[in-house]
């Protein structure tokens, strides 16, 4: 898995190569940062599969993660 943040529009990598629990790590610290900066611009993150390119679970701003293989948060 890999870890991307978008910055003005445009994916970049932030981790790459991430096991389950690098993930889980991953994922709440970007929760965290989410709730932090939701008053400003929120930032979005996703994580991405890096045997498909496929994106399998997205966040920005408070409003959490949302999986999108399950189609919740």
């Amino acid at each position: 898995m890999r870890l991307e943040l978008n910055t003005n529009g445009s994916w970049r990598v932030v981790l790459r190569g991430l096991d389950a629990a690098a993930v889980r790590r991953a994922c709440e610290a970007v929760a965290v940062l989410g709730d932090l900066d939701a008053s400003k611009r929120p930032a979005k993150w996703r994580m991405v599969s890096e045997a498909t390119d496929r994106v399998v679970s997205r966040c920005e701003g408070p409003g959490g993660w949302h999986h999108e293989f399950l189609g919740s948060r």
